[in-house]
């Protein structure tokens, strides 16, 4: 079954599925990490979500490159 535009996330959606701010979110995105570009708007399939869900982390505020 194909997947339909439903199924994608927004950045905001993304966000608070992460527990990320939204500025985060576009930056994973920007940095090629997560999501794809339509247009003008970043969507993250669902898929991409879980994935990034699974890597590891540290707490607290990530360093800037």
């Amino acid at each position: 079954m194909a997947s339909g535009t439903r199924d994608l996330l927004t950045t905001a959606d993304a966000a608070a599925a992460l527990g990320i701010s939204e500025v985060r979110v576009r930056k994973l995105c920007r940095d090629g990490r997560i999501g794809t570009l339509f247009g003008d708007r970043w969507l993250i399939t669902p898929e991409e979500l879980k994935a990034f869900k699974k890597i590891p982390r540290l707490p607290g505020r990530p360093k800037d490159d």
